[in-house]
């Protein structure tokens, strides 16, 4: 008797232990599966010292599900920096889940020196998302692009987006573009 009445105790002991242990190794497994967030600050696309970008990669991004934002900073043209995505970021990532986002920097030109006239920021997005396409596959993240920048930097996603029809800008986003 006393065996027939620790077997379902036993067994059930048993079976809670195994589903158990399965349930956790399952966790671990989707754990260690999952890429965590990943922020690059300041990666060089170019020589000059403006030809920065600053990634963020979301957790638990992969090349099917995980679109690509750029941000391009406004400024005249003549000032600015990609740091001014930071105070809309929160926003961008409600409106936009999921995205990596990433935010550049491009050659300013100088009146004093006439240094960087234009097209150099118009190079400088070609030389960014050039740049950009090299790192999909490393950052895990897909091949859809939108484009986006505020005031110049919106000029500049709007000139990309007209002049250089690609299949991967799947659109642009101008917040107040200087068309001038």
């Amino acid at each position: 008797m006393k065996i027939q009445s620790l077997f379902p105790k036993s067994f059930f002991v048993f079976l809670f232990s195994i589903l158990f242990l399965y349930g956790c190794s399952l966790n671990q497994e989707n754990e260690l599966d999952q890429l965590p967030a990943l922020e690059i600050s300041n990666a060089s696309y170019g020589i000059d010292p403006r030809q920065k970008m600053d990634v963020f990669l979301p957790a638990g991004r992969s090349a099917e599900k995980t679109r690509v934002l750029i941000y391009i900073h406004g400024g005249a043209w003549i000032d600015g920096d990609k740091s001014e995505f930071l105070q809309v970021k929160p926003l961008v990532e409600q409106a936009f889940p999921g995205f990596a986002m990433i935010t550049i920097n491009y050659r300013l030109y100088d009146f004093a020196s006439r240094q960087n006239r234009f097209p150099a920021q118009e190079e400088d997005i070609k030389a960014a998302l050039l740049y950009i396409r090299s790192k999909l596959a490393e950052w895990d993240v897909s091949e859809g692009i939108l484009l986006s920048g505020a005031s110049a930097g919106a000029h500049l996603a709007l000139l990309h987006g007209y002049k250089n029809r690609e299949d991967d800008i799947k659109g642009v986003i101008a917040f107040f573009p200087q068309l001038t």
